[in-house]
């Protein structure tokens, strides 16, 4: 260790950070050598001290591209483990380095409650024109918070696209509408070059059989960057996308669906029914169709293939289903469940237990007047139900004033939540995936933590080792590959047990071969992955 490092890291000991800064005021006249050994340090320490530290090196200019990159990179994965980070990119970092940061300003628009926070992304996405994240910043326009949905207009008007001022028009229809979306809004019509400003990416975007090619393609990247690349288009640009819905390949077809589920166009919801009219597709297809379906902001209308699906063999069939027609059961889909139920039959009980397993409050609500789903209810969850539906349960007694009744069932929570089970950490994309995964896992005896947020997961495992990780191979904003080599900061392959699913027929088995050999993953399975597959934890 040369005289310079030695330095720094005796500074950081005796926690001088007046001193630590003197120091590094010259680490750009050091070898290139020494500042990556400084970056490395900085990747480790604790976060107030590296959020001090970063933003002062963040405003010193060094000799090369490659050595102010790599600062970039440190803290960039500070950032992902903590959205505190962010702002130093967002003031001091360049185009380049913000566009490559768009994932993580998406999980931060969809998750992050600090109005701070929220601000800086919003500035920044407008700042540095992210074309692909107009629709999460417009949401804030509907926040009651007068300072996000100010920055927000201002973010959408720099942006200046078409997408942009269809999303300011929206808002002028609704109780939102004020003056200075109006002048927004003139302000862009006025604008004379506001086609050509996307007229180039629109066209790379709709070239149909590129990105067809794409979405098939056998390379992890070329295809999660294609759908990728999609989802952040609106509806009616991805409409021809129906096509693919009547192809041979599956996951064409799989990816197809996924894409109707994160540009939640309308117009595409009579292809899927037309799809999940036809009882001969494999049950992934009709998995992806459900949980794209659920995304839309209301259910249209029950169909009889919902009502065949709820008592479906298949464990993720019927949460998916069920999960669906919870979002606005009709008084129709209610007494059908209820009659179910009351049938006395093995299929009742088995349609109650995943009632409760999915926490599907609205049809829970209409089930309490039945004594058949309480004694069901009660023998299942005292017995063999996981963590969250107990909860969840508990929480609609206390919630209809039967605290009683509620107090019976906490002491068995208590109980439970005491137990000395090996952790499972499953990291999904949907409430379904997560459900299906916590019922599976704790049959299997282990202590299961969900998570949907990369971050929040990576956090997690950061603190402490779980027995097992459970992921899709395909997360909200990155793939799980992208997300081991973030493990792997922490812990070296062998010292964590992985088990990965997915939807996609491509990537399982060992098709993907030394690049999930090199993380540690062996074989990745069709999800869900069944207990054969899922290691015993004792």
């Amino acid at each position: 260790m040369d005289n310079f490092t030695a330095r720094f890291n005796d500074s950081l000991k005796s926690s001088n950070l007046k001193g630590a800064k003197h120091i590094l005021a010259n680490l750009p006249g050091e070898p290139d050598r020494v500042c990556r050994e400084v970056f490395q340090r900085l990747v480790l320490v604790p976060e107030d001290t590296a959020w001090e530290l970063l933003m002062f090196l963040s405003e010193i200019s060094f000799r090369t591209p490659d050595i102010r990159g790599r600062l970039f990179k440190v803290i960039q994965n500070r950032a992902e483990l903590n959205f505190q980070f962010l702002p130093i990119l967002y003031r001091a970092g360049t185009q380049k380095i913000i566009q490559e940061s768009t994932p993580l300003m998406k999980q931060v628009l969809s998750n992050e409650i600090d109005t701070g926070i929220l601000m800086e992304t919003i500035r920044a996405v407008g700042k540095y024109k992210i074309t692909a994240l107009v629709d999460e910043i417009s949401e804030y326009i509907y926040f009651d918070n007068e300072e996000l949905k100010t920055h927000t207009i201002q973010a959408l008007e720099r942006i200046g696209t078409p997408r942009a001022l269809r999303l300011l028009e929206n808002a002028a229809t609704t109780v939102k509408c004020d003056p200075s979306i109006l002048d927004a809004i003139s302000i862009l019509k006025s604008s004379p070059d506001l086609v050509q400003k996307v007229a180039p990416p629109r066209n790379k975007d709709c070239n149909k059989a590129d990105i067809c090619r794409e979405l098939e393609s056998t390379d992890l990247e070329t295809r999660f960057n294609a759908f990728t690349r999609l989802q952040v288009l609106d509806g009616e640009s991805i409409h021809w996308l129906k096509q693919n819905l009547l192809s041979t390949n599956h996951d064409l077809v799989i990816n197809t669906i996924e894409i109707i589920g994160t540009t939640i166009s309308t117009t595409m919801v009579p292809p899927l029914y037309r799809l999940l009219a036809d009882k001969t597709i494999p049950n992934t297809i009709r998995f992806a169709a459900y949980e794209a379906l659920g995304a839309f902001p209301e259910f249209i209308e029950p169909a009889p293939f919902l009502l065949d699906d709820m008592d479906a063999p298949a464990l993720h069939l019927r949460m998916a289903a069920i999960n669906l027609l919870d979002k606005t059961p009709t008084d129709l889909v209610l007494s059908e469940i209820k009659n179910r139920i009351e049938t006395g039959r093995k299929k009742g009980e088995m349609l109650a237990e995943t009632i409760l397993d999915i926490k599907a409050g609205n049809i829970i609500e209409s089930l309490m007047v039945s004594d058949t789903f309480a004694y069901i209810a009660s023998n299942y969850l005292l017995k063999q139900a996981a963590i969250s539906p107990l909860q969840g349960y508990i929480d609609i007694l206390m919630g209809r004033g039967l605290t009683a009744t509620a107090s019976k069932f906490s002491l068995t929570l208590e109980r439970r939540l005491k137990e000395n089970r090996p952790t499972a950490l499953v990291l999904g994309r949907s409430k379904t995936v997560l459900a299906v995964y916590e019922k599976l896992l704790y049959r299997k005896g282990y202590a299961p933590l969900l998570f949907l947020s990369c971050q929040d997961a990576l956090k997690s495992i950061a603190e402490a080792a779980p027995e097992l990780i459970v992921s899709d191979l395909f997360l909200n904003g990155t793939t799980f590959v992208e997300f081991a080599l973030q493990i792997q900061k922490h812990y070296l392959p062998r010292e964590l047990t992985f088990v990965i699913s997915t939807l996609q027929q491509a990537f399982m088995g060992n098709k993907l071969g030394s690049l999930c050999a090199g993380i540690g993953v062996q074989e990745i399975f069709e999800f869900p992955a069944g207990p054969k597959h899922i290691p015993s934890p004792w």
